[in-house]
């Protein structure tokens, strides 16, 4: 079990802080159990927080360490305590009292001579164990069900938009007239309304070899950026598309085109609205790039 560190010194070096502190004698006993985490248990230095603030009744709270496994999921809370200072159920329940916010499955309480290992268990009571947990079994990942949910909204009329959103649907369908689409006979436009009010348009160019094609939104927006520059900012982006028999038909993003809508957002900073023309008048709108395509790739831009 971890031991306070005995050393002569004012400072030592924090290997989780990567810098020198003072060296208190509540600071001995978070770096031995912070070297014995480390050397004896082989948790990673890089997955340890000291000091990291919660939020606990609307008050910050810090806590002593937290270990995460490799998902950066909290997993142990260990309170240090000076070697004078008992480890009582005073000090424990401090502990669950920042697990109300973290849900770790450990909690240690030491004072370097003392040292208590508590595992929480599947009925929220605490269980003394004799031995801190080896990274394999701290580093498991938490199974959860989590849900999804797309916004959209569908419109039964293009009357019920405003005037500005049956524009550009309307340039969206003229721009299907400029479609090259001789292998799919499917004639797709898509029009972006820029944030001084331009609109931008673009259709389908396919290509006997067919990764050589680019879609009627990539068009418009790469359009769109280039002659803009780097302020590029699109408000919408509008998509029609007519099938084989001169109809409209429905035309969702593809995955491709998703991406780039998604780094657009993300470039200026704002939600890019997304109407697709249904046909028979109706019109789905997304209110960002963000309910078409979850789990994107992200950079700071």
């Amino acid at each position: 079990m971890p031991e306070r560190l005995n050393i002569q010194s004012e400072e030592i070096f924090d290997p989780v802080r990567r810098k020198r502190v003072a060296l208190t004698p509540e600071e001995g006993v978070r770096q031995g159990v912070i070297r014995f985490l480390h050397n004896e248990k082989k948790y990673p230095y890089e997955l340890m927080q000291v000091e990291g603030t919660i939020t606990l009744n609307g008050m910050s709270r810090r806590c002593d360490i937290v270990v995460y496994n490799t998902a950066m999921e909290p997993r142990m809370i260990v309170e240090c305590k000076r070697p004078d200072v008992a480890i009582t159920q005073k000090v424990a329940d401090q502990a669950c009292r920042y697990n109300t916010v973290l849900r770790v499955p450990w909690l240690l309480l030491t004072n370097g001579k003392q040292t208590l290992v508590l595992k929480v268990t599947e009925k929220s009571t605490l269980q003394q164990i004799a031995e801190l947990p080896n990274w394999g079994e701290l580093n498991k990942i938490k199974s959860m069900q989590k849900t999804l949910t797309i916004n959209y909204q569908e419109y039964t009329s293009e009357q019920e938009l405003n005037t500005r959103d049956r524009e550009l649907i309307a340039a969206a369908q003229k721009a299907t007239e400029s479609s090259y689409s001789p292998y799919s006979h499917f004639s797709v436009g898509a029009a972006v309304r820029l944030g001084n009010g331009n609109i931008v348009t673009g259709s389908n160019q396919e290509n006997l070899a067919y990764p050589s094609g680019l879609c009627a939104e990539r068009v418009a927006l790469f359009t769109a950026s280039a002659q803009t520059g780097k302020e590029c900012e699109v408000e919408a982006l509008a998509i029609a598309a007519v099938d084989s028999n001169g109809k409209t038909a429905e035309a969702s993003p593809c995955g491709a085109c998703r991406q780039v809508m998604i780094e657009q957002e993300q470039r200026q900073g704002k939600p890019l609205r997304t109407l697709v023309a249904l046909g028979n008048g109706r019109v789905r709108e997304y209110c960002s790039a963000a309910d078409l395509l979850p789990f994107v790739f992200t950079a700071d831009l």
